[in-house]
């Protein structure tokens, strides 16, 4: 959670998924290296999880994720 009190928000990606049935928040640093994860619940948000992506083919799944949420976030203005 410090990650996300101590950095600047132009400083991270932010977007919304779907998992498990339940709507997330996901934050993560512009190379996909550290990701934090928020459950959405009604009215409040918790702490899911974070980890760092030490792998190239899971900071490019966050990366392609990030990408397909802007696309459709721009599609629906």
């Amino acid at each position: 959670i410090s990650v996300i009190e101590n950095c600047p928000s132009d400083d991270l990606y932010i977007w919304e998924n779907t998992r498990k049935g339940g709507r997330r928040i996901v934050i993560a640093f512009p190379d996909y290296s550290y990701v934090v994860i928020l459950a959405v619940r009604s009215g409040y948000m918790l702490p899911w999880t974070a980890y760092c992506a030490n792998r190239r083919h899971t900071r490019e799944k966050l990366r392609r994720e990030h990408q397909a949420f802007l696309k459709e976030a721009g599609a629906a203005i």
